[in-house]
C-alpha cells in the first residue's frame, strides 16, 4: 500500500460520516455478547492450589489479605471507589475511604449491572438482569515471590459497553509466567456508565470512563505495595476494551496514569455528544420521567438499578448493536477521532492490531437476522443509511458462498482492520506504534460453526485465550503444540512491550515500528511470525478510503 492510500486513509477517519460515527460501536459484542452458545468457566473460585498462608499487603489505600497459591498471589474484590448510587449515580467516582481493617480481599466483588443473557446487549424492561451498582472493584495478580518493581498491565474488558466484568478473565499464567503484575478491573455498563443527556453536565456519556481512570489512580497510588511499578504501567484491552484504550490515549484525565497502551480489535471511535443526548433522551422518555432538564435527571436517580440498567427506547441498531457507548465532545473526551490524526493524544509507545476474521463472530450471533438478501441490505441500510446499496454492491451476495459471509467480510474491513490501519497510520507520527493481525483459522473455540460459515476462524476476541493461556467466554485455550508456541510468542510480546515499550520474542526478529510508507502489520499465526504482505488489498482498504 503506497504512501497516497495510507493518506487517503487517514483522511477518510477525519471526515467519517455521522452516521457511521452513530453506529460504528454498534456492533462490538465483545466476548459476552454471544457466551450463550459456549459452556462458561466459572473464574468466580480461585480457592484452587491455595497455600495455608495467605499473603498480606500494606498499601497507601489499606491492609489487603489475598490468596496464595503455590506460583502465584491473588487480592480479589479491591473496592476502589465508593459505590455510585444515589446522588453518585452519573457522577464521577469518589475516592473510596482509606480503611484501617485489614480487607480480605479473597472474592470478587459484584459485577456492574447487566442483562444476564449476555446475547442481549439493547435491555429493556423486564429482562433479566445480575449485577449491583456497588461494583467499582478490582482484583490484582502476581507471582509467589516479590522482588524488583515488575511491570504492569490493567485489563480492560470487552463486552459492548453493556456486559462483562474483571472477574470473567483468569490473567494467572500471564501475571506467573511473565513475571508481570496483572490488575483487572471493573467499570459501570450500560446507562448507568454512558447515559448522555442534556442535563447531565461536562463529564455527561463518560462514567464508565472515568471509572477506568479512578482504577488507574488507584494503581498508580497503590500498586507499588504489590510488587508493581507505577511508572510501567500499560493499559490493554479488547473490543469494547480496546475502544476504552484508545479513548484514555486521548483524555485528558488519563493523561500520565500509564505509560503503554494495548489496542485488541478496537476502532478508535466514539458517539458525538448532540447524538448522544438524543439518545438520553428517549432513555428518559421511556422511564416515564420527563425528557429534560433538572428534573429527569432526579427522576432517573430515583430509578431502581435493575429499571435504570434495562430501560431503552432507543432505535432499531444493526446486527449485535448497542445503544451505549463512549461519548466525545465532553470533558472526558474532548474532540473527535481526529484528535489522532493531529497527535492529541498521549504519546506512549501502542501496540495496535485486528484479527483476520472479525465479522465471523458477528454474523453468527446475527444469523437469525440475515437469511436472505433482503435481510443484508436492510441491516447496511441500518448502519450507514443510503450508502449501504454501495457497500452491498462492493461486497454482494453473490460474490460469497453465503449472506453470512458477505456480511462477516464487510464487517471486518470496516469496522476493524481499515480503522486499525487508520490508526496505526495517525499515531505512528509522534509515537512509537507496533502493528500485528491475528490469524490462526483455527483458533480454538466452544462455539459451533454452521454451514454458513464453516469455520469461525480468526475471530474476533480469538487472540484473547492466547494472550491469557486459560479459557474465556469463547476461547477453550486448548492448544495444539503448534498453537502452543503461538500463544507462547504473543503472551510474551504482550510483557515485554509492558516491560520495556518494544514487543519482543526470543528466537525472532526484532519487531519493526509502523512507519511512513511501511504498515508492518506482524502476522500473529501459525504460519510464522512474518509480515502480512496483502493486508490493505485483502481488506479493501482503498474502498474505505474514499468513505
Amino acid at each position: 500500500m503506497g504512501k497516497k492510500c495510507y493518506c487517503n486513509l487517514v483522511a477518510a477517519t477525519r471526515h467519517r460520516s455521522r452516521m457511521i460515527m452513530l453506529f460504528a460501536l454498534s456492533l462490538l459484542i465483545g466476548l459476552g455478547g454471544i457466551s450463550s452458545f459456549a459452556s462458561n468457566k466459572d473464574l468466580s473460585s480461585p480457592a484452587v492450589g491455595r497455600s495455608q498462608t495467605p499473603p498480606v499487603v500494606k498499601a497507601p489505600s489499606g491492609t489487603y489479605i489475598g490468596i496464595a497459591t503455590e506460583t502465584g498471589r491473588r487480592f480479589l474484590g479491591i473496592r476502589y471507589a465508593q459505590s455510585p448510587v444515589g446522588p453518585l449515580r452519573w457522577a464521577a467516582p469518589q475516592a473510596v475511604h482509606e480503611g484501617h481493617t485489614p480487607y480480605k480481599a479473597q472474592e470478587f466483588g459484584s459485577v456492574c449491572v447487566q442483562p444476564v443473557n449476555r446475547q442481549i446487549i439493547n435491555p429493556r424492561r423486564g429482562e433479566p438482569m445480575k449485577g449491583s451498582e456497588d461494583c467499582l472493584f478490582l482484583n490484582v495478580y502476581g507471582p509467589a515471590r516479590t522482588a524488583d518493581p515488575r511491570p504492569v498491565m490493567v485489563w480492560i474488558h470487552g463486552g459492548a459497553f453493556v456486559n462483562g466484568a474483571g472477574s470473567d478473565y483468569d490473567p494467572h499464567i500471564l501475571a506467573e509466567k511473565q513475571n508481570v503484575i496483572v490488575v483487572t478491573i471493573n467499570y459501570r455498563l450500560g446507562a448507568l456508565g454512558f447515559l448522555s443527556h442534556p442535563a447531565l453536565g461536562a463529564e455527561s456519556g463518560g462514567y464508565g470512563l472515568l471509572d477506568q481512570q479512578a482504577a488507574l489512580r488507584w494503581v498508580r497510588r497503590n500498586i507499588a505495595s504489590f510488587g508493581g511499578d507505577p511508572a510501567r504501567v500499560t493499559i490493554f484491552g479488547e473490543s469494547a476494551g480496546g475502544v476504552s484504550v484508545c479513548a484514555l490515549l486521548r483524555s485528558p484525565g488519563a493523561k500520565g496514569l500509564f505509560s503503554r497502551a494495548i489496542i485488541e480489535s478496537g476502532p478508535c471511535v466514539a458517539f458525538d455528544r448532540k447524538l448522544a443526548d438524543q439518545k438520553g433522551i428517549a432513555y428518559a422518555k421511556a422511564a416515564s420521567c420527563p425528557e429534560n432538564g433538572p428534573a429527569a435527571i432526579a427522576c432517573l436517580r430515583r430509578l431502581d438499578a435493575v429499571s435504570a440498567g434495562s430501560t431503552s427506547g432507543m432505535t432499531e441498531v444493526g446486527v449485535g448493536g448497542t445503544p451505549w457507548t463512549l461519548v466525545q465532545g465532553t470533558a472526558v473526551l474532548p474532540g473527535t477521532g481526529a484528535m489522532l490524526d493531529a497527535g492529541q493524544f498521549s504519546r506512549v509507545p501502542v501496540l495496535n492490531g485486528s484479527n483476520l476474521d472479525e465479522g465471523r463472530l458477528f454474523a453468527l450471533g446475527g444469523l437469525g437476522r440475515l437469511h436472505n438478501e433482503a435481510d443484508y441490505l436492510h441491516d447496511l441500510k441500518v448502519q450507514h443509511g443510503e450508502r449501504g446499496a454501495k457497500i452491498a454492491a462492493f461486497y454482494p451476495v453473490s460474490g460469497y458462498p453465503s449472506v453470512a459471509l458477505a456480511f462477516s467480510a464487510y464487517l471486518t474491513d470496516w469496522l476493524f482492520a481499515c480503522p486499525a490501519l487508520s490508526a496505526n497510520t495517525a499515531m505512528s507520527r509522534y509515537t512509537p506504534v507496533y502493528a500485528y493481525e491475528f490469524r490462526d483459522r483455527n483458533a480454538p473455540t466452544g462455539l459451533q460453526a454452521p454451514a454458513e460459515l464453516g469455520t469461525l476462524g480468526a475471530f474476533h476476541s480469538a487472540e484473547v485465550q492466547y494472550v491469557f493461556q486459560t479459557p474465556d467466554q469463547l476461547g477453550p485455550a486448548r492448544f495444539t503444540p503448534e498453537q502452543q508456541r503461538v500463544a507462547d510468542r504473543i503472551q510474551q510480546a504482550w510483557a515485554t512491550f509492558a516491560r520495556d515499550g518494544v514487543p519482543t520474542i526470543s528466537g525472532e526478529p526484532a519487531w519493526v515500528p509502523v512507519s511512513a510508507g511501511n504498515p508492518a502489520i506482524r502476522n500473529l499465526g501459525t504460519s510464522g511470525m512474518t509480515y502480512v504482505a496483502d493486508f490493505a488489498p485483502h481488506h479493501h482498504c482503498d474502498f474505505w478510503a474514499r468513505w
